[in-house]
């Protein structure tokens, strides 16, 4: 009688642990995505002058896109009002969307900075912000190597105005260094003061070496009148740097070395 106890105990413990070591069995079957709505995705498109400040906007001039999960939202659905900047896109089915803005007259933007719009239902209200391209105000641009300093200093000369304004500044290692992000390393603003006509930007030799610069090595530099504020500057995910497309057309570009 003791042994078929102890058996029975022997079996119920092996029983029990290896119901404890069982993998856990699927929580049912999955549903069905859930219901999909129509509504509208709408708000302005405001524009913004150099100094910072909201100007009218003529929206006949500006491309709108609205790109879906599924496709491209065909443009018949979408309409704008130059009065006001207002525009709306409807009927719009339940989704993720990326909004574009363009104009040649503005700062082009990626998604305007409504990237993955999540719509469900109802009106989802997201407003574009534009910066308007600077006019070209500097004048000359000139890169100095400082002996026995820890900085190379960059001098621009510019238009004077009666308002602040920003410069920006690109470093990268070709003659071709530009705003666009394959082509420079680091970027320097710099603001002009009201009446200035000359604005000196610093650049610190460890920057230079952290980004992998040895002593001596020779880098240039473009210079580029910038806004104040700039709305329409948005990351680019492929380098992790910002692009920034509110500039003038072409910059003055000037070499030197590293301190």
């Amino acid at each position: 009688m003791r042994k078929n106890h102890l058996l029975f105990l022997l079996t119920a413990a092996t029983l029990m642990l290896m119901a404890s070591c069982a993998k856990e069995g699927p929580n049912g079957a999955i549903g069905p995505a859930g219901p999909g709505y129509t509504g509208s995705i709408a708000g302005y498109i405001k524009l913004y002058d150099q100094y910072g400040s909201q100007v009218l906007i003529n929206t006949n001039h500006i491309s709108l896109e609205l790109v879906g999960t599924a496709a491209i939202v065909t443009p018949n659905i979408y309409t704008n009002d130059s009065a006001t900047g207002s525009y709306i896109y409807t009927p719009i089915l339940t989704g993720t969307y990326i909004l574009t803005a363009t104009d040649t007259s503005v700062a082009q933007t990626y998604g305007a900075t409504a990237l993955n719009l999540n719509f469900v239902s109802g009106t989802l209200y997201t407003d574009v912000r534009l910066s308007a391209r600077p006019d070209s105000f500097i004048t000359s641009f000139t890169t100095y190597l400082n002996p026995g300093s820890s900085n190379d200093s960059l001098v621009i000369t510019v238009l004077p105005d009666t308002r602040p304004r920003k410069a920006i500044f690109f470093m990268g290692n070709s003659p071709y260094v530009n705003n666009l992000t394959p082509q420079y390393l680091l970027k320097y603003i710099t603001t002009v003061p009201a009446n200035a006509t000359t604005v000196t930007q610093l650049v610190p030799r460890q920057d230079l070496t952290d980004v992998g610069y040895a002593s001596g090595t020779k880098i240039y530099y473009a210079a580029y009148s910038y806004v104040v504020g700039d709305v329409s500057v948005y990351e680019d995910q492929s380098t992790g740097r910002n692009v920034y497309n509110a500039v003038n057309s072409t910059p003055i570009v000037d070499t030197t070395y590293v301190p």
